[in-house]
């Protein structure tokens, strides 16, 4: 009977080391795998140095390995050349590794980079996120583990995790966002409705309507200025105006960030809401 258990757990054993040999990737398949990654890492990087330039947040939906632990810190195509010189035997001069890095190019250019306005999609079909890069995650996680590469790419987050640190981004984003509309001030809000005022067609109604709460603005703001010389009230207006013009510029605020911020001091006024639109 004890053989028969010792026989039955040894194969047991077998079954288990065959099955995980079974769905470790071949060396070719990692990498392929690891070239893959390269090229996406690299375009990731390029998404998110052109969205710094436009100062918008660069590292939202461009990749997988923006969640995945050691992505951007591995060299994959060094690593695929290390796997590679470890088993020559597997490439020869049609099947190679910078072959391999240049049909990665396409695959990579054929891959979806989701960004911030597919958000709502995602949220209606989580399953989808990163659909098309899951498995290259997977080879290059199981191909690092099985061959000992140091530091082992992170396994990627299934889609509940992935969804719960986006939810959370998301209400911790529009919470910082109330939180900045709710504090603007007196102050901050005439100089709003002035900088919209110039930005509105000249003669337009919107120019008109934003020309009026400017003026509402700084009856309520003068008192605050009591004893403050005229030029240097309005050397703090032009200032502020200028900050706010800026930003625009520089695109570190968006013509709907300032629509956003006109609406919360309209409210805060006790005014209605104007159809405001500013050109981009």
């Amino acid at each position: 009977m004890r053989n028969i258990l010792k026989i039955a757990a040894a194969f047991a054993a077998s079954f288990v080391t065959a099955a995980m040999a079974d769905t470790t990737p071949s060396v070719t398949q990692c990498t392929q795998a690891y070239e893959v990654l390269d090229h996406l890492k690299h375009k990731a990087q390029g998404l998110e140095y052109q969205a710094s330039q436009e100062h918008r947040s660069g590292r939202d939906w461009y990749g997988l390995g923006n969640y995945t632990a050691n992505f951007y810190e591995i060299d994959f195509d060094k690593r695929a050349n290390e796997l590679a010189a470890r088993h020559p035997d597997e490439f020869n001069a049609v099947s190679s590794v910078f072959g391999q890095s240049l049909s990665a190019v396409k695959v990579v250019e054929n891959m979806i980079l989701e960004g911030p306005g597919l958000r709502l999609d995602a949220l209606i079909a989580p399953e989808k996120i990163f659909s098309h890069q899951r498995g290259w995650f997977a080879d290059a996680h199981a191909c690092d583990v099985a061959h000992n590469f140091t530091p082992a790419l992170g396994a990627a987050p299934d889609t509940k995790a992935l969804m719960d640190t986006v939810k959370a981004q998301i209400d911790r984003e529009n919470k910082q966002k109330d939180d900045h509309l709710s504090g603007l001030s007196d102050f901050e809000c005439t100089v709003r409705f002035g900088v919209a005022a110039q930005l509105s067609p000249a003669g337009s109604p919107a120019q008109t309507q934003m020309g009026e709460r400017y003026n509402a603005g700084l009856q309520k703001i003068m008192p605050s200025f009591s004893g403050m010389p005229p030029e240097r009230i309005k050397e703090r207006l032009q200032g502020e105006g200028q900050t706010v013009a800026t930003r625009l510029q520089s695109k570190s605020m968006t013509p709907q960030d300032l629509v956003d911020e006109v609406h919360a001091c309209e409210k805060r006024f006790g005014m209605g809401y104007s159809d405001l639109q500013v050109s981009r």
